[in-house]
This record gives structure tokens, sequence and C-alpha cells, in this order.
């Protein structure tokens, strides 16, 4: 089993900056919040009484300050009705379905640690702790990118991928990834000695964390938009698991991502043992589309909505239906593994 993360050296995010869904969750305080006003079932609570059951031995000040920062985002608000007096809150829709999604956030990175069935809720919440704080911090997402994207690599090859993160920053978030279990670091027994990292398999579906943050902001934070969606960086996390049935080798697929004036375009070939994403680059959004068997276009929401939900409606879809229904359904099971 792998060792339950320690806790991250990164360090905390600005609470709700961008109003990420990781970010949000990252903040234990604004976490706890979420959760005491989920178990009050919409029963408005006052900032002390959200303190006095709390599971954090934390001041009714920070509560209060937490409790703010996800009223500005509209995770909480005080109740529509008015049958309560002033300084009470509850969930807003939204953070109800953040709270669904911390649900599933646990259930993922539990799965990523090799937790047991039986591993005490202390054990997941500390999981999860460490995980979203490691997600939230952009040095760890730089390493896991490029170990995704790279694959194993020695030290040297590393802080030139991860440039220009100073070296000494680099090596502090590398030895919290691995004491977690996230990235490997094998030694040879020869002389000399040599040193490489690599993503461990285990943890690669964990990107759907990353999916689910994206989809939740589209739907309620950022105004129905994704400031940032990098489908490449989850294809590269998962195509190492992703098999696909009754589709010829060789077989091409299109991915677009309209968004911002472009248009990237991945390229994806499917292979005997599996699927290779073969070309990432940006095209003429204006221009003609990209030959292949099957492509698929959209914008960052409608994609991030389609790997979750399955629903392909508000995609382009164009070429061989059967060839590229078989990719898409593979890439999203591979990608959704720990979630069902």
């Amino acid at each position: 089993m792998a060792v339950p993360p320690a806790p991250s050296t990164a360090p905390a995010p600005a609470v709700g900056t961008t109003g990420s869904a990781i970010e949000l969750l990252a903040d234990r305080t604004s976490r706890a919040i979420i959760g005491v006003l989920g178990d009050a079932r919409r029963r408005p609570l006052t900032t002390a009484s959200i303190t006095d059951v709390s599971p954090l031995d934390v001041t009714a000040r920070l509560v209060r300050d937490r409790v703010r920062d996800l009223g500005r985002h509209g995770i909480v608000a005080p109740p529509l009705d008015g049958s309560s007096g002033p300084g009470h809150w509850v969930l807003t829709a939204a953070g109800e379905d953040l709270l669904r999604l911390q649900s599933l956030m646990a259930r993922v990175v539990a799965h990523g640690a090799g937790l047991p069935q039986t591993a005490s809720p202390s054990a997941r919440d500390r999981v999860l702790d460490a995980s979203l704080v490691a997600l939230a911090d952009p040095v760890s997402v730089l390493i896991i990118r490029r170990l995704a994207e790279f694959g194993p690599m020695d030290p040297t090859d590393l802080e030139a991928r991860c440039e220009p993160t100073p070296r000494r920053t680099l090596y502090r978030r590398l030895s919290t990834l691995v004491t977690g279990g996230a990235v490997l670091r094998n030694t040879t027994g020869q002389v000399p000695r040599r040193t490489s990292y690599e993503l461990a398999a285990r943890w690669r579906p964990v990107a759907a964390v990353v999916l689910l943050s994206g989809w939740w902001e589209a739907r309620h934070s950022l105004g129905g938009t994704i400031g940032e969606f990098d489908l490449e960086g989850l294809l590269l996390s998962v195509l190492p698991s992703v098999r696909v049935q009754a589709v010829p080798a060789g077989t091409t697929v299109h991915w677009l991502i309209d968004g911002q004036g472009r248009r990237d375009a991945l390229t994806l070939r499917v292979q005997r043992e599996g699927v290779s994403l073969e070309v990432a680059h940006e095209v003429d959004p204006t221009g003609p589309l990209p030959s292949g068997e099957h492509t698929l276009r959209g914008t960052p929401t409608q994609w991030s909505s389609a790997l979750v939900t399955d629903r392909r409606d508000e995609l382009v879809a164009s070429g061989d239906a059967t060839l590229g229904d078989a990719v898409f359904a593979s890439i999203r099971s591979s990608l959704l593994a720990y979630v069902r």
C-alpha cells in the first residue's frame, strides 16, 4: 500500500483566489465549514455555531474570515427566506455541489494512495488534505505534468524540464510527492548509482480530481467558462492505462479545444497496446479541420461536461462515430476509474 502523503511543504494557497474547487477545498478550515453546513441540512448556522461543532481546533475569527471568503465565491449565503436573524449561513446550490464533489475527490485520492476500505476517516482526510494542497501548488503540478509527459527522468532532465523553478523548491516539492507515493524514486544498485523519477501508475487516475474541479468551476464559479483546462495533461496522465476494443491499430482521432480566439488540436492514434498522443499543437481556428477517422470539437466547458457526464451532444463530431465513440469511452473509463 502506498504511504499516505505527508503534510505538504507547499505554501497554503490564497483561499479561493481563482474560484478553483481544488483551491477552495485545499483549505482545511473552508472544507470543515462546508462539511458542518452540509451536516446541518439547510438549517442556518452562525459562525459561532460553526466554530463550536467544527472538527478542527479553530478560532471564531478564522471561521468568520473563511465564511466571508466562501460567501464571496457563492458557496455560502444567508438563507433566502429571511427566517433567521443576521449572521446566519447555509450552503448555496454551488456549495452543496462542492460538498458532493469533495466526497468524490476523497474517493479518488484514497484509491490513489491505496487506502483499504477499513481506513479510518482521519487517514482518509490526511490523504485528501495533502493531495489537494499539492494539486493547488503550481510547482507540484508542474512536476506531475512533466513526468506524465516525458516519462521517467533523471534529476538533471527533470530540473531542465521544470525551469525556472528554483532547485531547492523543486526538490522540496518532489520529496513530498515521493513520500506520498505519487512519484517513485528509482535508484540503481550499480556504481555509480543512478536515480530517476517517474509518476506512479496508481496515481495517474487521480487526474480526475482536476477534471472534476474544472467541471464544477464551469457550472458555478467562473460563469460557465473554465480559465485553464489542460486536456492534454489529463490525456498524458491516463493514456498508459487506456485499452480500446474493436478499433483497428493506426486509427487517428482528433480532439479539438476551442477557446479565447485559439484552437488546440490533440491527435490520438490507436496502437495495438493502447492509445498514444501523437501531436498536440495550436491550429488556425478559422482553417479546415484536420483529417482523420473521427474529430470531436468543443470548448473547455463542453469537454469537461462531456468527460464527466458522458453526454457529448454539445461536442461537434465528424467522421466515423463508432470508432470515435469507442476511443472516447475508453479514455473516459480510464480517467474516471476511481470515481465509480
